[in-house]
C-alpha cells in the first residue's frame, strides 16, 4: 500500500477468490483474521496517508497520485501496448514451456485439480487485464510468476504428465521429468551468463541516466548544493552525487544557490527571476531523459552578483 497503492490488491484477491471459487470454499473469505488483516494493513497507511495529507495538503496530494496515474495513459505507446503480453511472458521463461503440460497433468486428488485450476484463473486473468490496459507495463504483473511457479512445480510432480498430442502424446516418468528440468536449468545458467558478461556491459555504454547524472556532476561542484524546482519524477536524481534541494517554486530558490534545475515549461522564469540581481542565471546544460522529458540546468555567476 506504502509503495504502490491499492493496485497490489487486485493480484492477491484475484488469487485468493479464484482458488477459494474453484475449491467450493469461497465463504471462508469472511472470517475474523482477514478482517482484522485488513484493519492493520489500512492502519499503517493512514499512519502515513493522514499526516501527508495534513502537512502537504489533501488537494496537492490526490493531485500528485491523480497526475501518476494518467501519467502512464499520457504516455501510451501503441507498439509498447501491442508487444506487453509477448514481453510479460517472457517473464516466466523458462519454465514457460512447460505450460503445454499443465492440460494434460493428472492430480492424486479432485481438490489439487481445483486448487491448480483456481491458480490459473487467478494468474492469466489479471495478467491479460494488466497487458491490456493503456500505459502499463509488463513489470506490473510479476507479482504472478509466484503462483505460475507453484502451477508448473504441480504439473512436474503430479502423478501422471503426458506430452500433449501435437507434441506426440509421450507419458514423462519421473527420470524423464528430472532431465529435462536439469537440462533446461545449465540452459538457463549459460544464457544468463551470456546476458551478464556480454549484453549488460554494452547496455551500461548506452544507459541514458547515469550519463545525464554524470553530466551534472561534472558542472556542478562538489561543495556546492544543487536546487530542483518542482522536478516531477526525474529517475537520474537517483545517481547525482551532488546534495539536491527540493523546492516549489523558483522564488523559493535562496539567493545563495548557485545551480538550480528547472523544466523546459519554466525556462523563461528562471532566466528572468529576480533573487540574484544585478546577476542572471544562464542555462549551462539541457537533457532529454528517455521520456522525452527536458530539463535544464542554469548557473549563477557569483562575481556578477557582487559587481
Amino acid at each position: 500500500m506504502l509503495a504502490k497503492g491499492p493496485t497490489h490488491l487486485i493480484f492477491f484477491y484475484a488469487l485468493v477468490i479464484a482458488v477459494l471459487w474453484q475449491a467450493g470454499e469461497l465463504r471462508k473469505i469472511y472470517n475474523l483474521p482477514h478482517f482484522v488483516g485488513l484493519v492493520v494493513m489500512m492502519s499503517i497507511f493512514g499512519a502515513w496517508a493522514i499526516p501527508c495529507a495534513q502537512m502537504a495538503g489533501g488537494s496537492r496530494v490526490t493531485g500528485v497520485w491523480q497526475g501518476q496515474m494518467w501519467l502512464a495513459i499520457a504516455d501510451f505507446k501503441l507498439r509498447g501496448w501491442i508487444l506487453n503480453i509477448p514481453r510479460s511472458l517472457g517473464y516466466f521463461l523458462p519454465w514457460l514451456v512447460f505450460v503445454p503440460l499443465v492440460g494434460s497433468a493428472k492430480f492424486s486428488s479432485d481438490r489439487q485439480t481445483r486448487i491448480v485450476r483456481g491458480l490459473i484463473w487467478g494468474t492469466a486473468l489479471p495478467l491479460l487485464i494488466v497487458d491490456l490496459i493503456p500505459g502499463w507495463l509488463p513489470r506490473y504483473g510479476m507479482h504472478l510468476v509466484a503462483p505460475a511457479v507453484w502451477i508448473m512445480a504441480a504439473a512436474l510432480t503430479a502423478e501422471d504428465l503426458t506430452w500433449p498430442g501435437w507434441f506426440g502424446g509421450k507419458k514423462l516418468s519421473r527420470q524423464d521429468r528430472h532431465r529435462i528440468v536439469v537440462m533446461i536449468v545449465l540452459l538457463t545458467c549459460f544464457c544468463m551468463g551470456l546476458y551478464a558478461f556480454i549484453l549488460i556491459p554494452h547496455f551500461q555504454e548506452r544507459q541514458k541516466i547515469k550519463t545525464i547524472a554524470a553530466e551534472i556532476d561534472a558542472l556542478v561542484p562538489a561543495s556546492e548544493r544543487l536546487y530542483a524546482v518542482d522536478p516531477d519524477y526525474q529517475p537520474f536524481f537517483f545517481y547525482v552525487h551532488r546534495p539536491i534541494e527540493y523546492v516549489r517554486e523558483l522564488a523559493d530558490v535562496p539567493p545563495r544557490a548557485r545551480y538550480f534545475l528547472v523544466q523546459a515549461s519554466n525556462e523563461k522564469t528562471a532566466e528572468n527571476a529576480t533573487q540574484w540581481a544585478p546577476a542572471r542565471p544562464k542555462p549551462i546544460l539541457r537533457v532529454e531523459d528517455y521520456r522525452h522529458w527536458k530539463t535544464i540546468l542554469f548557473s549563477v555567476d557569483a562575481s556578477e552578483q557582487r559587481r
